[in-house]
């Protein structure tokens, strides 16, 4: 499963507007930002925000789309890496502290 956020791109274009323009202290982070190009998780808080700003319903900026085995398997190996770095770096914390 995938849902994917093209639509919010076609949204924003229509409206003359950039994804930047949603990166702002009130809406998104950059890394928020970075999540929905990549299409990771994002809260749905953070769906939220974005049709609130944009005065739409969330079918305008998101759709699910059924993954393929490749999408399926290059999106759990993504999670794994960033697992792994996560788990590397709060090991490193934890040897700094000790």
């Amino acid at each position: 499963m995938a849902i994917r956020f093209y639509k919010l791109e076609d949204l924003l274009r229509r409206k003359g507007l950039k994804k930047k323009d949603l990166v702002r202290p009130d809406l998104l982070s950059s890394a928020t930002m970075a999540k929905l190009s990549r299409g990771d998780n994002v809260t749905t808080e953070t769906i939220d925000r974005i049709c609130a700003f944009l005065h739409v319903q969330p079918s305008e900026i998101m759709e699910y789309v059924e993954e393929t085995p490749e999408e399926k398997e290059e999106r759990l190996k993504r999670i794994k890496e960033r697992s792994s770095k996560d788990n590397a770096r709060r090991k490193a914390k934890e040897d700094e502290i000790f």
